[in-house]
């Protein structure tokens, strides 16, 4: 029996590439293309981690058939997942 040999999982935040998701504070240029969701997940792919942290801050909106998508990009990438930011909207990817 083939035992899993990885002690640690490595992922990346969504927050971590605020500026190409638009959010830009006083002190720092806006970066150039910008980033969708399914954009940073592709890139998230392209870099072989284990899974992401979602901020809620860059989800385009909430409707049901939006998150649908996210999941399943999620699931097609075989991510772990964490999704930081607002509590009220938690419920939605069970749904």
């Amino acid at each position: 029996m083939a035992q899993d040999t990885k002690f640690l999982k490595v992922g990346i935040d969504s927050y971590c590439f605020h500026r190409l998701f638009g959010e830009v504070y006083p002190h720092q240029y806006k970066q150039d293309p910008q980033f969708s969701m399914e954009d940073f997940l592709a890139f998230a792919k392209s870099v072989d981690v284990d899974g992401v942290s979602l901020e809620s801050c860059f989800f385009p909106e909430f409707s049901i058939e939006y998150l649908a998508q996210v999941r399943s990009w999620l699931d097609d990438y075989r991510f772990d997942r964490v999704y930081a930011g607002a509590s009220g909207w938690i419920g939605r990817w069970k749904e």
